[in-house]
């Protein structure tokens, strides 16, 4: 009886064992994917709203505030942003054209003189 008893929990405590076995390799894959879904879920949210100062650390904007900041640079505001800086650059390179235009036609003149 003893023997039957010994017997009978081994085969209880192995089939156990192997139950817990296959519910890990199933489980444990779903375990790792939810985990990394979660930590890249994590990351998004902490570059949309952006992360406060801390010790050692600078503050970091969040996506609609760098987005702003963009916007802002787009807008003419009276010289000092990339579209006045863009719209300067634009202005002079086109008096530049306006002189070699010219310049080309004087040429063109002098060429006919001395022809």
């Amino acid at each position: 009886m003893i023997t039957q008893d010994i017997l009978m929990w081994s085969a209880a405590i192995i089939s156990i064992g192997g139950a817990v076995g296959v519910i890990y390799k199933i489980v444990n894959p779903i375990v790792k994917k939810t985990k990394n879904l979660l930590d890249s879920l994590n990351m998004f949210v902490l570059d949309w709203f952006g992360e406060e100062a801390s010790p050692g650390r600078d503050r970091v904007p969040g996506v609609m505030e760098r987005l702003n900041n963009i916007d802002g640079e787009l807008k003419h505001n009276g010289g000092s942003t990339m579209k006045d800086s863009v719209k300067r650059i634009e202005q002079t390179q086109k008096r530049i054209l306006e002189r070699l235009d010219e310049g080309n036609k004087r040429f063109e003149e002098i060429e006919e003189k001395i022809r």
